[in-house]
């Protein structure tokens, strides 16, 4: 059967809208994946930036390939596109559940 993954949100902190979260704390938690919002990319998106620093380099989520960049306008817009930001992050945590036509 299938593993059943398990995620904690840093949210789960009770860390107020929209924190700025400095390294120490991120390193504290040490994630599995990180969401990254898609305009701390560069032009592309990417988040080349964030996985070369080598304050993070020692992260789970950078060690194991796992830090994404998602779409702003996805994921902080309380819009018609809320659902569009489900469907990315479901496609990053769970890609084999999609297909490429999807």
């Amino acid at each position: 059967g299938r593993q059943q993954q398990r995620f904690r949100c840093f949210a789960d902190d009770d860390i107020g809208s929209y924190p700025l979260l400095d390294a120490e704390y991120i390193l504290t938690l040490n994630p599995d994946v990180i969401l990254l919002g898609a305009w701390f990319g560069d032009e592309t998106g990417k988040t080349s930036w964030f996985i070369n620093d080598p304050v993070f380099g020692t992260l789970d989520a950078v060690k194991n390939e796992r830090v994404y960049a998602v779409s702003g306008a996805h994921m902080t817009n309380v819009s018609q596109y809320a659902v569009l930001g489900v469907e990315d992050v479901a496609r990053l945590l769970y890609p084999d559940l999609f297909s490429e036509q999807d």
